[in-house]
Parts: structure tokens; C-alpha cells; sequence
């Protein structure tokens, strides 16, 4: 099986969904089941993860607009970060092999989220790292934090996290999805920094202010 997504639903019952391609390793531990009657014809059965950890990498950090008001604009990981209010995780697994002409099983799996009571709005358990490359971690645990799952030396590391998450096929760089061939003279430059990156878009902007690396660059590409 493989990870084709996972979306976080917010207290305020916005969704951020994550492309499996982005998330590195993950935990889902000390699940508790409860089944109770929430209507005279329903009964509920509940999934509630008291451990939960995940790395997301950097590329995943994309716009966010607050339950899709153009006026809410956002970070997918400004928004994790700034309010403590995971309330539920759904993952969405499908399977990777399969033979040709048959449709890939597809497995849901969904959990709340330990909530600390004190507040109604943002959870305490819920803790949030962003590491020095860019990367981000969330931890959700009464008792644990970050660094009970990630070595904080580790993932401040640049070169170690790269060479991680290559290794796991993890993040845009390998794909890139056709970005150059996305980009046109009619692409807006909103478009543009979408479709490469803030990281990257900034650092194309330094070397085209830069008249004297842009020309050799110039000079490479012609005699090639």
C-alpha cells in the first residue's frame, strides 16, 4: 500500500489535505476505541490516537485560504503551526501494485485526535517544529514531544533530511511535475512562485539580479 493522502480536519472544521508524496515517516499509537449511541437510531464507534507523530516535507507548504475565503489567505504550515487545532486524521491508502485492468483497493482510516479539555479552541497536546531546512513536525501526545520522536540534531540537519527523504522518493524534486513546461508567457507571477517554490523562486531571483552570473549562465546555454 501507499499513501495517497492525509487531510487534518481544524476545529473550526476547515481541512488542510496533505499529498502523500510530501509526508515522510508517520505514527498513529495508543488507539481506544469507544461505540455509544449518539441518536435513538445511531450508534458511533470513535478511533482516538493518544500518540500521534508525522513529518511533512518542506514542498508541502503550499497557499492555504481559511475554509476557502480568498480573504483567509494562508500557509499550509502556518496554519498548523500558529493554531494548536487538529481535531481528526483521515489517511487514505491505496494499493501500489496491481496488475493490469484491475482497480487498485483502496483502505480510510480515521482517528480523533487527544484533545486536552482546558480550551475549546486549540489543544495543548498538539506540539509543532519547523526545522531548520524548512520541514515541518507535529506531535500530538498528552505526555511527549518532538524530540520523543525526532532527533532535533537530525532534522536540523539539511544534507541528512535531503539525502532521507530522496531515499524514501518524498517531496517535488525528483517529480517536479512538468513545472518549465507549465510556465508560459501567460503565467502570472502568483503562478510562477506556486509552481516553483517560494525557496526556489527566491533563489532564481538572486541570480537574475545578478548580472554577472546570469551572463555565464547565458554563455553556457549558448555554447551547449
Amino acid at each position: 500500500m501507499k499513501l495517497k493522502y492525509i487531510t487534518f480536519t481544524l476545529e473550526n472544521c476547515d481541512q488542510i489535505t496533505i499529498d502523500g508524496k510530501y509526508i515522510g515517516g508517520f505514527y498513529v499509537g495508543d488507539i481506544k476505541s469507544e461505540i455509544h449511541r449518539i441518536a435513538c437510531n445511531s450508534i458511533m464507534k470513535m478511533d482516538t490516537t493518544h500518540e500521534f507523530a508525522i513529518e511533512i516535507n518542506k514542498n508541502a507548504d503550499k497557499e492555504h485560504f481559511e475554509l476557502g475565503c480568498e480573504n483567509y489567505k494562508t500557509t499550509t504550515f502556518a496554519r498548523l503551526v500558529n493554531i494548536s487545532d487538529i481535531t481528526s486524521i483521515e489517511f487514505e491508502l491505496e494499493e501500489q501494485y496491481v496488475e493490469d485492468g484491475k482497480i487498485p483497493k483502496v483502505e480510510h482510516y480515521d482517528y480523533y485526535v487527544n484533545w486536552t479539555v482546558e480550551s475549546d479552541y486549540t489543544n495543548d497536546s498538539q506540539k509543532s517544529y519547523i526545522s531548520k531546512p524548512g520541514h515541518l513536525y507535529l506531535v500530538i501526545s498528552k505526555d511527549k514531544n518532538i524530540e520523543d520522536y525526532f532527533d532535533k540534531e537530525e532534522i536540523d540537519d539539511e544534507e541528512m533530511t535531503d539525502f532521507y527523504f530522496d531515499m524514501c522518493d518524498v517531496g517535488d524534486d525528483k517529480e517536479y511535475d512538468n513545472t518549465v513546461d507549465a510556465i508560459s508567457s501567460t503565467t502570472t507571477p502568483e503562478e510562477i512562485i506556486d509552481l516553483l517554490g517560494k525557496e526556489t523562486f527566491e533563489k532564481l531571483n538572486n541570480i537574475l539580479k545578478n548580472k554577472e552570473i546570469l551572463s555565464k549562465l547565458l554563455a553556457t546555454l549558448e555554447s551547449e
